[in-house]
């Protein structure tokens, strides 16, 4: 499970133990880190992750001014 975090600018997944961590992004306000770690990008008000059928984690939407951006993983 995902929970994304509008205000904080992240995304944070929940494990079968359900503990939280980090997934992407809470480094502030921003669209930068493309090609470095999830967790050092920052993100613009996170709006939604993409899950393909195996469980792989492919997208993240977030918006900017109503523009909507998508962040492949």
């Amino acid at each position: 499970m995902y929970i994304v975090e509008l205000g904080n600018h992240a995304v944070r997944k929940v494990d079968t133990s359900d503990i939280i961590a980090a997934f992407a992004g809470g480094n502030g306000i921003g669209s930068t880190g493309n090609g470095g770690a999830a967790t050092s990008a920052k993100l613009s008000d996170p709006i939604g992750i993409a899950v393909d059928s195996s469980g792989i984690e492919r997208t993240i939407c977030s918006t900017d001014c109503f523009l909507i951006y998508l962040r492949a993983l």
